[in-house]
């Protein structure tokens, strides 16, 4: 198997996972969910993006050995 279509499928694996994320975040449970949920979705969109951020540095440096 292809580097390549690891990657690929891993790619594929993260973007869905921030979708169904966001739409579970999303879901209009209760008043007290809905007053937290924008500290919420602030703190997995941090999450998310040093998530990728780290992923995309060890990519390169996996490519750059």
């Amino acid at each position: 198997m292809s580097i390549w279509i690891s990657v690929i499928i891993i790619s594929i694996i993260s973007i869905v996972g921030l979708i169904v994320t966001i739409l579970i975040g999303q879901n209009q449970a209760g008043e007290t969910y809905r007053e937290s949920m924008k500290e919420r979705m602030k703190n997995l969109t941090a999450i998310y993006i040093v998530s990728i951020a780290l992923a995309l540095i060890l990519l390169v440096v996996f490519f750059m050995n």
